[in-house]
């Protein structure tokens, strides 16, 4: 499939650094990321705007743990 595709770091639970605050990334679609709020809200943003902002980076991923064999 050809098409837009996020940046494969934007994923749940990964914390970013967006509008001058660290985030928590709680839920992703094709457009948009929702971000955890400093007042424990939820604030939608749509991706673009989210990686084009100056103040943004991945701050930290989420650990994948493997499966017991």
């Amino acid at each position: 499939m050809i098409g837009m595709q996020r940046p494969a770091r934007i994923m749940v639970g990964a914390w970013v650094h967006f509008a001058g605050q660290v985030r928590m990334i709680v839920g992703v679609t094709a457009k948009s990321a929702t971000l955890s709020d400093a007042d424990g809200g939820q604030v939608e943003v749509p991706i673009g705007e989210l990686t084009d902002d100056p103040d943004f980076a991945v701050v930290d991923l989420p650990v994948r743990t493997p499966l017991p064999a």
